[in-house]
């Protein structure tokens, strides 16, 4: 009496695959990289955006004291107008032609 065809290939040991340490150790190393590649990108994206916020911050605040600078210089230019029209010295005296 021989056993049935199904019986048979239930009763035979599946046949393993040899584990490649190697290999192995190569494809999680390849997605540990992508990961830490992946995030690393974000983080600089961040870091990136942060840094452009702080310059947007920085940049206004040199344009209030270019302005303020500005204004002063239209006020000292002003008065230098005023003192030398009211003293009676041309302008020519002062540099101009």
């Amino acid at each position: 009496m021989t056993p049935a065809p199904i019986f048979t290939a239930k009763l035979k040991p599946e046949e393993k695959k040899p584990i490649d340490f190697f290999n192995d150790v190569m494809d999680r190393n390849d997605e540990t990289f992508k990961r830490l590649s992946k995030l690393d990108s974000d983080y600089r994206d961040i870091l990136t955006t942060i840094s452009q916020l702080g310059a947007t911050g920085t940049d206004i605040k040199t344009g209030r004291w270019a302005l303020a600078v500005s204004a002063l210089s239209l006020i000292v230019a002003i008065i230098a107008l005023y003192v030398s029209y009211k003293t009676g010295v041309p302008f020519s005296a002062t540099g101009g032609n």
